[in-house]
């Protein structure tokens, strides 16, 4: 017989279905998210204009409706630890923890009013779920489109601004995320 079939002693001991921490996650926000100068080209903003390279941080602006176009991006990309690293088929098996859901949903926030970003995470590693139960933040691995572009939101300044993705490539459990422990 081929196909499914039972395994004795699959009982599970902990909470979690065979010992895998399924959690629904709020993975990514609008708002203004701070960057290092040093990371302008990192994020496709090279050249710095005059007037920015002075600075130290840059406020970059994450709008509401790009999240909502481009949510479906983050639907089943891998959970990964460690730091940001590009996730492809060669190296998927000896990085990946986990994988970010099917669906990708969003809300207003009633504290803050800004839009997130939630889904459900599954982490099956041992590695994986003491990173999260440990760390407990997570951080989006993108390829974005930046444009210089100042302006304000809620009463805080901006230099660029997110308009599109052309990838999301991972979710990172971290210490400390740049969108903050809402994340």
């Amino acid at each position: 017989m081929l196909g499914d079939m039972a395994i004795k002693d699959l009982t599970p001991e902990s909470e979690n279905i065979g010992g895998r921490l399924v959690k629904n996650m709020r993975i990514c926000g609008s708002g203004i998210y701070k960057y290092s100068i040093k990371e302008a080209p990192l994020l496709g903003l090279a050249p710095v204009p005059d007037e920015y390279k002075g600075l130290d941080i840059i406020n970059v602006y994450r709008p509401p409706e790009v999240l909502e176009k481009y949510k479906d991006y983050f639907a089943r990309v891998p959970i990964i630890t460690g730091h940001h690293i590009r996730i492809d088929r060669d190296n998927a098996k000896r990085y990946s923890v986990g994988m970010i859901g099917d669906t990708v949903r969003t809300e207003i926030d009633k504290e803050d009013g800004e839009l997130y970003l939630y889904t459900t995470g599954t982490i099956i590693t041992g590695d994986g779920v003491e990173a999260y139960e440990d760390l407990g933040q997570l951080s989006v691995g993108y390829d974005p489109v930046i444009v210089w572009e100042s302006g304000e939101h809620n009463g805080e300044k901006y230099h660029a601004v997110l308009k599109e993705f052309k990838d999301v490539n991972h979710v990172l459990i971290c210490k400390t995320a740049r969108g903050g422990p809402q994340c």
